[in-house]
């Protein structure tokens, strides 16, 4: 008698520390919640008002709101993807920061803690491949932002952002693969936005375009048997080289179009 009352006091107490464990759990995800919103509801100083269109837009307080989130909750990948995002836009374009890579490998560390936790959200792809750019990571910075090609719908800014870091890439590393991926970025602007303007059509504005443009058109850019070589066999990618030079490269162009036509193009 005695040990199954023991038994059930024991029983008790273990069921009454999961339920104290069970409540704190759920404690700490409604305050991370809270800490969360905190920092979607920050005050923009250039309109103020609440910046809650653009969560990922670094304004005062929510670094810290969406940091404490994290170390409430860090199974919730919305909240490392958003303190990462911020961490990442207080490095970017400040070369000389004294702790820039402290804060870079921070925010790398949240934003593959979001990637891990969620792994189809190409929004973190996508700033994992900018981060992976400042921290010199041209592997990683191939990897990211072929995946976030996949994962997010098409859009102007996706793609320019994808085919500028693709020819970042291409300028360290001359790898044919990525010159490809570079147009093939351009060539998929193409498909959303042709026939919308002139601008459009001569490749100038859409998406994927201007980087590309502008890599193919610089003096240290691709040689035409760079191109030749990286587009073989790909005659969709061969005439979207050759819009893109049109103008500026006639001699290219006809090449790049003539190849085309012998590997089944238009």
């Amino acid at each position: 008698m005695n040990a199954r009352r023991a038994c059930a006091s024991a029983a008790r107490v273990v069921a009454a520390a999961a339920a104290l464990g069970l409540a704190a759990g759920q404690a700490n995800t409604w305050w991370a919640e809270q800490s969360y919103e905190a920092g979607i509801r920050a005050i923009d100083p250039r309109t103020g008002v609440e910046a809650s269109d653009a969560p990922a837009r670094d304004v005062p307080g929510r670094l810290e709101a969406y940091a404490s989130a994290v170390e409430r909750d860090p199974t919730q990948p919305l909240f490392a993807l958003r303190a990462g995002q911020i961490q990442l836009h207080r490095v970017a374009g400040r070369p000389l920061l004294p702790d820039r890579s402290e804060r870079l490998a921070a925010s790398r560390a949240l934003l593959e803690r979001a990637a891990t936790l969620h792994p189809l959200d190409g929004r973190t792809h996508d700033a994992l491949a900018s981060a992976c750019v400042l921290a010199g990571d041209t592997d990683g910075a191939v990897a990211r932002t072929r995946a976030a090609l996949l994962l997010i719908p098409r859009s102007l800014a996706g793609l320019n952002a994808a085919a500028a870091r693709l020819a970042w890439v291409w300028r360290r590393t001359m790898d044919p693969d990525v010159l490809a991926a570079c147009v093939d970025a351009a060539r998929l602007g193409f498909e959303l936005y042709d026939g919308r303007d002139e601008q459009v059509s001569q490749g100038r504005t859409i998406g994927g375009a201007w980087p590309a443009r502008e890599l193919l058109l610089a003096p240290s850019g691709p040689l035409i048997d760079d191109l030749l070589l990286a587009l073989r066999g790909r005659p969709d990618l061969l005439e979207t080289a050759a819009r893109l030079v049109d103008d500026a490269r006639p001699d290219a162009a006809r090449r790049l179009r003539a190849e085309s036509t012998a590997t089944g193009g238009r």
